[in-house]
Parts: structure tokens; sequence; C-alpha cells
């Protein structure tokens, strides 16, 4: 019998089950064991029951199991080798003394050997602001010691907790950092970073951002910026959120929507200073809309917000630019009238003295008018007030003497710079450059650079862009191009009138169209590519024999289109004409009236050539119907012998169609179309039969 069946027997007997049939019994009794017994007993059906041991022997294992996870749980990181627990040691003793040269070596040391587990976020941060602080004692912020901080943000990133968030001022010192050394796409990738960590800003972080963004320019981002904090309901906008968003629209010269958010602090009943109020002021400077400059000085005066040095500056520059030189003289002296009343009875801890500022927008103002008396006045007016010049001050005079190539005026001023004790910079020795190289005394030109050099003043871009372009000027392509090579030793990049005035020079000169590529390459590197430049290259590979089909499909296509450069109707007027021109000179090009336009700083030398190629192209496009015209008069049998004798017939080859040509003017002429720029009506018309001649097709229309 088994196991189960005499256990069976037994609970029939306790049962009372002993009476009945020995089949019966225990078949009765083997069900009443299976109901009676634990369910561990038996297998998951009930069909198979199991032993005990076998029962204690799954519970052992199962009690080992839990046994193992609870000791996981609670288990500690096996201990730290001896050397890296000293590293932790020393690290934390210098964040106690903000020693950072004790504290990045030993952090390094941690790093290295993959413990940083046994550094708190907390301690990260402290390591991250100790970092951050030595930044802001410098001048200059070290790019090595931001991208530390960088890795120590993602060290915190790893550590931190899902539910925690990185501390606010992490991201608001790398705002600050990146707007200092000029990052703008690192300084938008910070702030979307802390938008997407999860972290809501404080108002003070949303003032920085708006701040920076401000200072770069970034307008659209202020305006995004703005609309985030204002839609918070758990956060108000104060006066210094409402000044970065007035000075972005003063930026932007957006006059009206500087004085609706004006008019909104108004009746937010928010606390309203001189700073918020000038910011308006120069808003409407920036448009001109001199009268309502002269509303919120109004405004100031009757709310008791005495203007100070600021607003009468702002008023001051804003009449000059426009002109109106008696009344920018009237608000300086209700300036000094306002100062001396100031002096008596003391209205504000701001008083209106004017300033160096002050005195050199005057001298700006009178040397613009070209009144160099005047401006012998204001500076006498200003020594005699006790205000001492600045370099803007010594510029400003010897720019005054340009246009009349006073040079022994000009020296006399820059002789003032050691008797006033003036600090010179780049911008002085710049003018005398410029005063020099206009009177084509290129040597003294070049004895300024050495100077400057000498007094330990740093050339600026704009030193050899005087060089270059006065030396080309002149006719000194040689000299040009030496103090250009001189430029990109130094690691300067040229600007655009620099770039485009040298090309112009070597197109003229006929250098060859290698040197032109390699100042064109010059300007891609640099970011200074223009339709200007472009065109310039177009045209003088062209006159190096490129025909027009193969310019628009390789320059264009490459240059152009690739880029992002539009064309303007200068670009397909020089095409037309060069496509006009070789055929009625046999496939000759018109040599050096292909050129562009003028010398740099010769307006009107540019505006006679652009005048000249459509002159050019009227004439070439009339001799293409005087002479179609002719031909089908001969063809009647009519006599054109006088005609013949001033207008030349188009020769076959001259006739001949060329459907791809045709395709590619229509290719730039449809990337014209699309900028909503056209030409005009007389060029619209030749434009279109050419397009007949090209193709010999006359339903080949040319849309306005």
């Amino acid at each position: 019998m088994s196991k189960m069946n005499r256990l069976a027997t037994r609970l029939g007997a306790l049962s009372g089950c002993s009476k009945q049939t020995p089949s019966t019994s225990s078949h009765s009794c083997l069900c009443l064991a299976r109901v009676l017994l634990p369910p561990f007993l038996t297998s998951p059906d009930g069909a198979r029951p199991i032993t005990v041991k076998a029962y204690r022997e799954a519970q052992a294992k199962k009690a080992e199991r839990a046994a193992a996870e609870e000791r996981k749980r609670n288990s500690q990181p096996p201990p730290l080798p001896l050397h890296v627990q000293r590293a932790c040691g020393l690290f934390r003793r210098a964040l106690l003394d903000k020693n950072i040269e004790m504290a990045l070596p030993n952090y390094r040391i941690i790093a290295s050997q993959h413990y940083l587990h046994a550094l708190t976020i907390s301690e990260l941060h402290e390591l991250f602001t100790i970092l951050a602080d030595s930044q802001d004692t410098i001048e200059s912020p070290e790019l090595s010691v931001i991208e530390l901080m960088r890795v120590v943000y993602s060290d915190m990133m790893d550590r931190r907790n899902p539910q925690a968030n990185i501390p606010e001022d992490v991201y608001g010192r790398f705002i600050r950092l990146y707007s200092r050394i000029q990052d703008t796409e690192r300084l938008t990738a910070v702030w979307e970073q802390m938008l997407r960590d999860g972290v809501v800003p404080s108002l003070s972080t949303y003032n920085l951002a708006l701040r920076a963004f401000l200072k770069h320019g970034l307008l659209d981002k202020v305006q995004a910026v703005f609309d985030l904090v204002d839609s918070r309901k758990d956060v108000r906008p104060d006066d210094d959120t409402y000044l970065a968003l007035i000075r972005a629209y003063a930026k932007a010269g957006n006059y009206d929507a500087a004085i609706r958010t004006f008019n909104r602090v108004l009746d937010l009943n928010i606390k309203v200073n001189k700073v918020l109020v000038n910011a308006v002021i120069r808003a409407a400077g920036k448009v001109g809309n001199l009268e309502g400059m002269r509303d919120l000085l109004d405004w100031m005066r009757k709310n008791h917000l005495h203007p100070n040095r600021t607003t009468y500056d702002i008023l001051i520059a804003a009449h000059a630019r426009a002109d109106r030189v008696e009344e920018a003289i009237s608000i300086f002296g209700a300036m000094r009238e306002d100062a001396a009343r100031h002096s008596q009875h003391p209205l504000s801890n701001d008083p209106p003295i004017p300033s160096t500022t002050t005195y050199n927008i005057l001298l700006h103002m009178f040397a613009k008018q070209k009144d160099l008396n005047e401006v012998d006045k204001v500076f006498a007016k200003m020594l005699e007030s006790g205000v001492q010049p600045d370099a803007v001050t010594i510029t400003t005079l010897i720019t005054a003497c340009l246009d009349s190539d006073d040079i022994t005026r000009g020296e006399k001023y820059l002789g003032l710079m050691d008797t006033l004790k003036v600090e010179p910079d780049a911008s002085v020795f710049n003018a005398m450059i410029n005063l020099y190289g206009g009177i084509g005394d290129l040597h003294k030109a070049a004895s300024m650079y050495d100077l400057m050099v000498e007094r330990g003043v740093a050339p600026d871009r704009y030193t050899f862009r005087a060089l270059i372009l006065k030396h080309g000027g002149n006719a000194d392509l040689a000299g040009a191009m030496r103090w250009y090579n001189e430029m990109r030793k130094r690691r300067m990049s040229a600007d655009h009138d620099t770039l485009k005035a040298l090309m112009r020079y070597h197109d003229l000169a006929g250098s060859g169209i290698k040197v032109l590529r390699e100042i064109f390459v010059d300007g891609v590197k640099a970011g200074r590519v223009s339709s200007q430049l472009c065109d310039q290259l177009l045209s003088s590979e062209i006159k190096a024999g490129m025909s027009v089909t193969e310019a628009v499909e390789t320059v264009y296509e490459q240059q152009y289109r690739k880029r992002g450069i539009q064309p303007t109707a200068q670009t397909l007027q020089m095409l037309v004409l060069t496509a006009l021109t070789r055929r009625v000179n046999g496939g000759k090009g018109l040599g050096n009236q292909m050129s562009v336009e003028g010398g740099a700083g010769s307006g009107a030398a540019g505006g006679e050539t652009t005048k000249a190629w459509t002159e050019t192209l009227l004439e070439a496009a009339n001799k293409l119907e005087a002479g179609k015209k002719a031909e089908v008069a001969g063809n009647q049998g009519q006599d054109v012998a006088a005609e013949r004798q001033t207008v030349r017939v188009p020769t076959l080859a001259e006739k001949a169609y060329d459907r791809r040509e045709a395709d590619a003017l229509l290719r730039v002429y449809g990337d014209l179309a699309a900028t909503g720029q056209s030409l005009k009506p007389v060029l619209q018309e030749k434009f279109a039969a050419l397009m007949e001649m090209l193709t010999g097709d006359k339903t080949v229309t040319v849309q306005t």
C-alpha cells in the first residue's frame, strides 16, 4: 500500500469511513485527503501529489533567493582603493577651501578610475560653481574651462535622481559664459536644453536669457522668451523683463511695438524708471520719430522723472542724424541748463552733465556737415568744461579732415593724443591711414601702421581694409596684395567690401582668373559671399572665355544656387549682354566693359558702368533687330544697300539656334522672377527677342 493510501486510511478511520467497503473507503478517503491536505503537497493540477521533502527544498531555495535580493538591496559598494579614497578626501577639502588648483587634479583621478559614484551631486555642483566663479573674474573666459564645466554637467546628469532636476543656476552660468564669448549657437542650445530637462526657470533666469539674446541681436529669441514668461500664471514679468523687450523692439526699429509695450507697463502699474523711458525714446529715435521723442520727454517731466545724461544724448544724436542741427544745439543748451540747476538744487542722483559721449556726438554732427570751424569750437568748449577727450574724440576730429584733405589739421589732432594723455586705439590710426591715402601718400599711410604697432596698438580688420583700398585705389595692386597677405598672416578675414574691391582691381588689371578665384574662395571661407561677389566672379569667368551656357551650368549652379545666393537683375543683364554682343562681334566678348561695378568707394563709377551696360545691350539688340529686318527686306527683293552699309547682318553662325543657351538664360530668369525682381520694360522686350533668336520659336514667351 502506498504512502498516500495509508494516509487516506488513517484519515478515513478518523472520519468514520472504516465501515465502508475497502474500495469505496479507499477512494473516498483519498478524495478527502486531497481536500484536507495543504495544496503544496499536490501538483498544480491536483492529479500528482508531491513529497514534503520536495516542498521543503523548494521553500529553502525561495528563501535563499529572497535573502540574496535583500542583501543586494542593502549592500554597500565595494571599498574604494586607497589612492581613490585619498583623492576624494583632498577633493572635498579643496571644495571647502574653494581651491580650484587642488580640486581639479583630484577630480580627474576619481573620474579616470570610474569612481564618480563616490561623489554626490551637491559636490559636483560645488565644483561646477567654483569653475564658473573663476571665469567671472577674468576679462575673457577660457574655452578649456568651459569645456570642463560641460564635462562636470554631464557627470551631474549621470548621477542625478530621475525625479530631480539639475540646479537652475548651472544653466544660468552657461548662458552668461556663452554670451561673453559670443557663441550664439551654444547660447541658444543651452536655453533649449534647460527647457528639455524640465527645469522651470525663475524670473531672474528669464531676464538673464533676455539680456543675452538681446546683446547678440537674436530678437526672435527675445520675443519667444518673453512670450514664455508672459504665459505663466505663477511668474509676473517685471521692469527688467519689459526693458529687454522694448530694447529688442528698438533694435528692430519697431517703435509701434515699443510704445505698445510701454503703455502695457503703465496699465499694469509697474514702476517706471528712467532706463525704461530712455529705451522707448531710443526706439522713437531709431525710426526718426522726433515728435514722439519730445512727447516722451514731456511725459518724463510731468511724472517727475528728470531727464538724465543718457536721455539728452539720445535726443541730440537722433536730431544730428536727421540733420536737424539747430534743434540738436537747442537740446544741448537745455541739457546744460538742467545741469546748472542741478548743481544749485540737486534734482536726482543722476545729473545731466555733458560727458565725453555728448561732445563726441556734437563733433560728429559738425564733421558730417563738413564745418571744421564748428568742430574746433565744440572741441574748445569740451576742453574748457574739463571733459576728458578719448580715442573716439581724436578719431572724429581726424575724420572731419578727410573731405578737405587737411593733412596739417589732422596731424595736429594726432599730436594731441600725447598732450591730452589719450589712450589711442586702432580707429585713430585707421583715420590717419585714410587721410594720407586720400592724397595718395601711401608711404605715410604705411608709416601709421608701423607707428601703431610700435605703440602696442593691435591693428584690426579696418586697418588692413584702409591700407588695401588706398593702395588699390591708387593703382598699386602689388601693395594692396602685400597688405592683404599680411592680414591673412594675422589670421584675419577681409570684409565683404575689401574682397569685392580686390576682385575688381584684379579684374581691371587683367591678373587672370586664378587669383580672382583664390580671393573668392577666401570670401567663401569667411562666410562673406554675396550676389555682388558672385556677379564679379561670373563676369571674370566670362571675360576669360567661358560661354554663357557653361557659366550658368557651372558658376551659377555652384556659387548661386548651391549657396542660396539670389540673382539680381544685374546678373541676368550681364548674361544677356554677353549673349547679344558675342553674336554681333563674331563670338568676342566686351572686354573690360563686362566689369561688374566701379572700384571701392566709387559709387558713381559703378553707376556709370551699369549705365554703359544698358546702352551696349540696347545697341547690340537694336543691331540684331535691324539686321533681321534687313534680311527680310532683301528676301523680298527690296533695295537695302544703304542700310547694309551701317548695320551688319548676323551670319548664319550668329543666327544658329542654341536651345541649351536659351534654357540656361531662362533658368536664371526664373530664379530672378521668384525673388519678385524683373528687368526694365525695354530690357524685357530685348530679352524676349533674344529668346526667339536662340530658339527660333516665337511662342517662347517671357512673362514680366
